[in-house]
């Protein structure tokens, strides 16, 4: 990971802000967000089908309480749409507030 982090800086950082723009902000970094956008609300939607899943706990780094596998999906997704919209991409996929019964 630290190299690919060094390739990309080393690779924008001599682009002028404009270009940096339009070729990062507004083309890589939107696609890269728009294909997590799409994969979290696909395994959102595929959690919520399973039954098994609706028990399912995890337990995170640093806290005390596990989580419900499902609830981690939900603010996952909600987190990736708010970071979605700010992009203003207009990729079908499903609402932020989709639920299983829609």
């Amino acid at each position: 990971m630290p190299a690919i982090h060094d390739e990309t800086r080393s690779r924008w950082e001599q682009y002028p802000p404009e270009r940096f723009i339009q070729q990062v902000i507004h083309g890589t970094l939107h696609e890269k967000v728009n294909t997590a956008y799409t994969v979290i609300h696909v395994y959102t939607q595929i959690l919520h089908q399973l039954p098994a899943t609706a028990v399912m706990e995890i337990q995170t780094p640093g806290e005390f309480e596990a989580t419900h596998l499902r609830e981690l999906f939900v603010e996952m997704r909600d987190s990736i749409a708010a970071v979605h919209e700010t992009s203003e991409d207009e990729t079908p996929t499903l609402p932020a507030d989709y639920t299983p019964g829609d």
